[in-house]
């Protein structure tokens, strides 16, 4: 019981020792209750461990900022979808109501203004389908000319190689293989021609909306081409 008695003695001593070193510190004005004030120290350059925590304070701002505007956004967008619902009710409502109004009507002939609206809905169906189609056809050209370029490259390295090891060995006579060669060079750039007046006759075709006029031009680049695949051979 005695024991008690001191070792509670000495509990109440020690806790009017932090009161009273608190009221200290209280009216020195150097304790608070929400935060103890940062001990002042003597100036010093900033080590990597001061960097490291104004990346951390400035990453938080950063997240709370961030934070902030996805919950907005997400409002925003919520709101958008909400009225955009509503709206494409609103507007089944009206189509029904429109579709029975004609029905209940009494029967009568097409007027200018009905052939004008088929007119119209078939153009918006044919912009659609027309569109759609130029952005496949414009995404299958870009990933095209993406494999062209690097083919490019791929031929133009493995052409200097071969041009290097032709240079470096002793001069020779043509054999069979340097003139199958020759030939497949050829067939190459013909190819490639070929290929150009393709694209020149499809981009005519797509422009223009006169079927002689593009006969016509149809005619004078084969012959353009015709002329010219001779000239080839006879410089060949």
């Amino acid at each position: 019981m005695a024991y008690d008695e001191s070792k509670s003695g000495s509990i109440n001593r020690h806790e009017r020792n932090v009161l009273s070193r608190v009221a200290e510190l209280r009216r020195e004005g150097l304790w608070t209750l929400s935060r103890l004030p940062m001990c002042v120290g003597p100036p010093r350059n900033k080590t990597t461990w001061d960097y490291m925590l104004d990346e951390a304070v400035w990453m938080a701002a950063d997240f709370k900022c961030e934070h902030v505007w996805k919950v907005r956004m997400a409002r925003s967008i919520a709101f958008e979808a909400k009225d955009y619902v509503k709206e494409k009710k609103k507007k089944k409502k009206r189509f029904a109501k429109c579709v029975v109004r004609m029905c209940v009507g009494p029967p009568r002939n097409k007027t200018t203004w009905d052939y004008m609206l088929d007119e119209a809905v078939w153009m918006a169906a044919d912009f659609k389908c027309e569109h759609s189609w130029k952005v496949r056809m414009a995404r299958s050209i870009a990933f095209e000319a993406k494999d062209y370029v690097k083919e490019k490259k791929k031929k133009k390295k493995r052409f200097a190689k071969c041009v290097v090891r032709m240079c470096d060995g002793p001069p020779r006579n043509k054999t069979t293989w340097d003139y199958m060669l020759d030939e497949a060079v050829w067939m190459a750039e013909d190819f490639k021609c070929e290929h150009s007046w393709k694209v020149r006759m499809a981009r005519l075709v797509s422009c223009s909306n006169s079927l002689e006029y593009v006969e016509f031009r149809v005619f004078q680049i084969a012959f353009e081409a015709k002329d010219y695949v001779k000239k080839k051979r006879f410089v060949k």
